[in-house]
């Protein structure tokens, strides 16, 4: 198996972990403060800012370019964020799920579209695509940790 390959099929793992995570809880328990102020509609607004953020720096990438998010220090991250949240908190849940659908597909098609060797330890292509992974288990876990504390 490629890194490339790796590298997609840890992308649709975490995925389902999420999608798994979230699976029959009712709109108005998606919608409640969960996480300080964020929801788990929050929290799925984020991922599909990162993944929409991750797109156009894998095209970047593939063009030889400096992607933005090497250019970020640590305040930028957390100021970018907390922009992206007032910014997408009042989408309804039906549009949260459809972009939460429709980043994913545009990630793997910029993904797809980059050269395997892009994809070896170290190199940007996988260090974006390890840090999507990476984030979106912790928040299914912090999903499934608050239900279980829920009941839900």
């Amino acid at each position: 198996m490629s890194d490339k390959s790796e590298a997609l099929t840890a992308l649709e793992a975490a995925r389902r972990e999420t999608l798994g995570a979230i699976d029959g809880i009712p709109e108005d328990k998606m919608t409640a403060p969960a996480f300080g102020d964020w929801s788990v509609k929050d929290v799925l607004c984020h991922l599909t800012s990162w993944e929409q953020f991750a797109a156009p720096d894998l095209q970047r990438v593939s063009r030889g370019h400096i992607p933005q998010l090497a250019t970020f220090r640590g305040e930028d991250v957390d100021e970018w964020n907390a922009h992206m949240m007032r910014s997408r908190n009042l989408f309804p849940l039906p549009q949260v799920m459809f972009e939460l659908e429709e980043s994913r597909r545009q990630l793997i098609d910029a993904l797809n579209a980059l050269p395997d060797n892009l994809f070896a330890a170290g190199q940007m292509a996988r260090m974006l695509a390890d840090g999507l992974v990476h984030g979106e288990q912790g928040h299914s876990a912090d999903i499934r940790d608050w239900r279980q504390k829920q009941g839900a």
